[in-house]
């Protein structure tokens, strides 16, 4: 009975090293991710993505990089939400209007928004 304890221990600890080592070791390529947006350069909401872009690059220590394109330089606005689903781009800044039909829960909160 002991010496089942003792194997049950080692095999937790064994375990746990393994789900440590793996979870703390380093990502072997940089990740880069396309976001879209469609306000042109200058316009605040730009300007605030370009901060966003700044801050997950200091939080992630350059692992993950972002590839902004504002003012519709790859697509148009009214195309966004199918790029976005398709997989043309990883982020992108979409009115709501344009999730309706897609997003059952967007209905409610476009249809409130004209009131």
């Amino acid at each position: 009975m002991r010496s089942r304890k003792i194997t049950m221990v080692l095999l937790g600890v064994a375990t746990l090293f393994f789900a440590v080592v793996i979870l703390t070791g380093k990502a072997e390529a940089k990740m880069t991710l396309r976001m879209l947006g469609f306000l042109p350069i200058g316009h605040h909401i730009t300007e605030t993505s370009e901060v966003f872009i700044k801050e997950v690059e200091k939080n992630t220590k350059g692992e993950i990089e972002i590839k902004h394109f504002p003012a519709q330089q790859l697509y148009n606005h009214k195309n966004s939400v199918s790029v976005l689903q398709s997989g043309g781009v990883d982020l992108a800044l979409v009115q709501t209007g344009f999730w309706t039909g897609v997003a059952p829960s967007i209905n409610v909160i476009a249809y409130l928004s004209f009131f």
